[in-house]
């Protein structure tokens, strides 16, 4: 899939350790290393234009939206396992604006739209969560015959199953975190330098603060 691809390729580019080897904490590198259960906290936030209307035409009814979700769960580090359940809080979408293709009149919707709420998480594979839960797609007026028409087209509510993966972070990045950086412009660190910050190309910023646990 190629979200899951996306993740995999970020995480794995933000590990320099061989290179970083004389810049790294060795101390911290020690102290993360010896973890065994690892709890993490992940605020995921979403902020860009996406499909926002189904139907003929739809493709083209565009929002601009933000969305976020929250997760808490425990993580056997030798064994690249959940060591528990999966806390989920869900925050609510919120469409700015809206926009259509060329002059098309902008699509009009008549409810809210949810980018993504979950519902479940589990692990896909040894370093990858998938998180599964639905997409609502609200009623809406759109140009659906633009551009041999301008006039807008009532297009119904809908619901749809999607799923979204993410990384499991090697807690031993937070030995970079007295770098103040990761080496890939893509993962930062929190300015408090407790979290470690994953900028995603599908919209998602992902904020992983860990704690020991044992």
């Amino acid at each position: 899939m190629r979200k899951t691809l996306t993740v995999a390729t970020v995480l794995t580019a933000a590990m320099p350790w061989a290179a970083s080897a004389q810049q790294v904490d060795m101390a911290a590198i020690q102290k993360w290393s010896n973890v065994k259960v690892v709890r993490y906290k992940v605020d995921a936030r979403f902020d860009g234009w996406t499909q926002v209307a189904v139907g003929k035409g739809g493709e083209a009814a565009q929002g601009k939206a933000t969305d976020s979700y929250a997760l808490e769960f425990d993580w056997d580090t030798r064994g690249r396992k959940l060591a528990g359940p999966v806390s989920i809080r869900n925050g609510k979408s919120v469409v700015a604006e809206t926009r259509d293709k060329g002059n098309c009149a902008k699509p009009v919707l008549k409810g809210d739209y949810e980018h993504f709420e979950a519902t479940e998480a589990k692990v896909a594979n040894r370093d990858l969560l998938e998180l599964k839960g639905t997409r609502a797609y609200p009623a809406a007026l759109i140009a659906n015959e633009c551009p041999a028409s301008k006039a807008l087209s009532p297009v119904a509510a809908d619901r749809r199953a999607v799923a979204e993966s993410i990384a499991v972070p090697d807690p031993k990045m937070m030995s970079l975190a007295g770098m103040g950086h990761t080496g890939n412009p893509r993962m930062t660190f929190s300015p408090d330098r407790q979290s470690f910050i994953m900028r995603m190309d599908n919209g998602w910023t992902l904020t992983y603060t860990p704690s020991i646990v044992k």
